[in-house]
């Protein structure tokens, strides 16, 4: 494979406490139009991984594009479409198989983790980006590996194939088949947290004493507690209604609808749950003294790390409040920060974000932690700053030598002469 390697796009910090998501391109040719397409999707995925129940502050983002001899991905079932391939020899369909299923055959996912594992090697999940007009996606449940096309609906595919890898969500849709028909040898309860097969309690999801199981309009109206509520608030209940994991009759789901279920749809509420437990096991909450160390980054000259500050407060809701307090500035704070150590970084800035406007506040040079000794110290960057204004602030700096291939480092920080130890 001829492979076009820019690592990283965005780090929020270590990969212990981080998601890993690594984007690869597919279909997409060297010329200026298709990698100018692809670093546009690209930020376009980040920004739908941004949104709730998503937080920007979960993930780690990297990028890896696989060059073509030709834009775009096969199409077997449609001839007319021409026969393309690229280098995963990635196809639309198969009999057997809806046409907008996007495939990866297994020896070429093989080939492309073992890719990824050389570059990324603690990443949680594959995307790879195919760079077709046509609408679809798929995810290989087991090997945390999704295929989603860059055509129509690609912001509303996104987000539904990522809560399959990122919180083991199952489909919500029907297939005009039954449970035992369509799941022959599997049987049993389903592990997704959003779907059962089980009507009788304790129930997978709580569920309003008062609402009908299984759960429809036509039930939900004859019961006097939801007297005078319109159609719309009445699909909102939490309940068993039928229809999911790709079966229309034996399997049952939250609400009338979800994004697990249709692509214009926000996530029900127990996906939404799930969604949120996994960014907290994922995210930015503190690791303090005691708990195990981060894993270590792996340094690529010439990428960029972006460690935010404080943590998204989004990512914090496993943070005790006295902890989370000292998490959160206010104008007339003085922050100071200490990150740690830097082998090969020559630069740190402090970056002030409001909306798309940034500024640096603060830049310097990693400095040894002994003066007396700077050959047997480690480089530490310091930095002091006032809290001028709202918005989000970042740390910022580029490897620009890997003599340590692979290296840890911790993020102190001092809100008011009170400490805090991020990473």
């Amino acid at each position: 494979m001829n492979v076009v390697i820019v690592y990283p796009f965005q780090i929020s910090g270590s990969s212990w406490n981080r998601f890993d998501v690594v984007f690869v391109g597919e279909g997409f040719t060297a010329s200026e139009e298709d990698v100018a397409r692809f670093e546009t999707r690209v930020g376009e995925a980040i920004k739908y991984l941004s949104v709730s129940p998503y937080a920007r502050c979960a993930f780690n983002f990297y990028w890896v594009r696989l060059v073509s001899n030709e834009s775009g991905s096969d199409h077997p079932l449609d001839s007319s479409l021409g026969c393309k391939d690229p280098p995963l020899n990635s196809h639309f369909g198969r009999p057997g198989w809806n046409e907008w299923d996007l495939m990866v055959e297994p020896d070429d996912r093989q080939r492309c983790s073992d890719l990824v594992n050389s570059i990324v090697p603690n990443w949680d999940v594959i995307v790879v980006l195919v760079n077709d007009t046509m609408y679809g996606g798929f995810n290989y449940d087991d090997e945390h590996f999704l295929t989603v096309s860059v055509g129509t609906g690609f912001q509303n595919v996104l987000p539904h194939e990522m809560g399959h890898a990122f919180a083991g969500l199952g489909d919500e849709y029907g297939d005009l088949v039954d449970w035992e028909t369509y799941y022959p040898i599997e049987g049993g309860e389903p592990d997704n947290p959003n779907v059962t097969i089980n009507t009788a309690p304790p129930l997978k999801w709580e569920v309003d004493p008062a609402v009908p199981i299984p759960t429809d309009l036509t039930a939900l109206r004859l019961k006097p507690e939801f007297a005078g509520k319109s159609d719309a608030e009445l699909e909102r209940t939490v309940g068993l209604w039928e229809g999911a994991a790709r079966v229309d009759r034996g399997a049952f789901r939250p609400q009338f609808d979800c994004r697990m279920r249709s692509e214009f749809a926000d996530f029900c509420k127990v996906c939404t749950e799930a969604v949120s437990a996994a960014r907290t096991a994922a995210c930015a909450a503190p690791i303090l003294e005691g708990q195990p160390q981060p894993r270590p980054l792996h340094c690529i000259a010439g990428s960029t790390v972006r460690v935010p500050l404080p943590p998204c407060p989004n990512c914090l809701t496993a943070v005790d409040e006295e902890t989370l307090a000292r998490l959160r500035f206010s104008r007339s704070d003085q922050v100071r920060v200490e990150i740690g150590p830097l082998p090969g970084v020559e630069v740190v800035k402090i970056i002030h974000r409001e909306g798309w406007l940034e500024t640096v506040v603060a830049t310097g040079h990693p400095m040894p932690s002994d003066p007396s000794s700077p050959a047997a110290s480690q480089p530490i960057f310091s930095a002091e700053f006032p809290v001028e204004a709202s918005g989000h602030y970042y740390i910022e700096f580029s490897p620009v030598t890997c003599e340590v291939p692979r290296f840890s480092f911790s993020v102190r920080v001092f809100v008011n002469g009170v400490s805090v130890r991020l990473l």
